[in-house]
């Protein structure tokens, strides 16, 4: 068997599971999922992050409280992997020893590909890399159902039938939050700019469809060049902006994993993705990371 424990919001927490999923099919095994990292942001009083991978029709297991709490104590040193698997036998019945492999660092871990039948993932996993030789099957994990709101599927018409390109401005806790501001930092207003007028001069009649957590600050603050933008103010899940960012032809993405899943998932063959070349404001960090595909622009 295979666990993965997941972490953080929608694009990360589908990271995690594309790591896991490889696994999965490299040994044939079960998938379970570890959610005791959610359980730990309810008890600190932070309930702004929840398993979101539940809008997926995923071939996975959601592992017992159980064995979520042994993964949190083996992962903070309160216990070995030895407690680990005896505590899991309370749920599961006889079980073998597992091993954990963590991601070390922002690059491709070579000791995840070496990784044997019952492993526990603890990490980011922010790369195609750990899933390139299943990304058929990934894609047909995340497949997105049709929208139930009937101004958005209007919406999505209208996104299918123009050269649209989603642009993400992501804000929320990278502004907020002082680790997360000092670690990833914000996407600046002149990559927008100019990175829409380098897809501009590739379209015919490009509609620039903006999508963000803080839409009333892109309306005052983002502009396009003059370029035709359509500021996406509908109330929407995060699953329903991904799929709309995933039906754009082309995306211009924030330094973020959950606009890289909206551009990844877009099924244009002829698709132009631009990304910022700083994904992280840590400069050791982002020398390693591997997330951008070598298709893709960065600017």
């Amino acid at each position: 068997m295979i666990v993965v424990k997941l972490m953080a919001g929608l694009g990360n927490q589908m990271f995690q599971y594309a790591a896991g999923r490889t696994l999965a099919e490299k040994h044939q095994t079960d998938l379970y999922l570890d959610l005791s990292w959610f359980e730990g942001q309810k008890a600190a009083g932070d309930t702004s992050r929840v398993y979101e991978l539940g809008y997926f029709n995923l071939p996975a297991i959601i592992a017992p409280k159980k064995i979520g709490r042994a993964v949190f104590m083996a992962e903070s040193g309160a216990a070995n992997l030895g407690v680990l698997t005896k505590i899991a036998k309370l749920s599961w019945g006889k079980l073998p020893q597992l091993n954990i492999v963590r991601q070390e660092g922002a690059g491709v871990n070579e000791n995840f590909f070496k990784s044997s039948d019952d492993t526990l993932l603890i990490g980011w996993w922010q790369s195609p890399e750990y899933f390139a030789g299943i990304s058929s099957l990934i894609r047909k994990d995340f497949r997105f159902n049709e929208f139930s709101n009937g101004s958005v599927k209007e919406l999505a018409g209208k996104v299918k039938q123009t050269d649209s390109v989603s642009v993400h401005v992501r804000r929320g806790d990278f502004i907020t939050n002082e680790e997360a501001k000092a670690f990833h930092g914000s996407t600046n207003l002149d990559f927008y700019k100019t990175a829409a007028k380098r897809i501009a001069s590739k379209l015919k009649a490009p509609v620039f469809y903006v999508i963000s957590d803080d839409i009333r600050w892109c309306q005052k603050n983002l502009e396009l060049g003059g370029f035709s933008t359509v500021f996406v103010t509908n109330t929407r899940s995060a699953y329903e902006d991904m799929h709309l960012m995933s039906l754009c032809q082309h995306n211009i993405i924030a330094n973020s994993s959950f606009s890289w899943w909206g551009a990844w998932l877009n099924n244009n063959d002829s698709k132009i993705v631009i990304a910022p070349r700083a994904w992280f404001q840590d400069k050791k960090s982002n020398s390693e990371i591997e997330i951008i595909p070598k298709e893709w622009i960065r600017i």
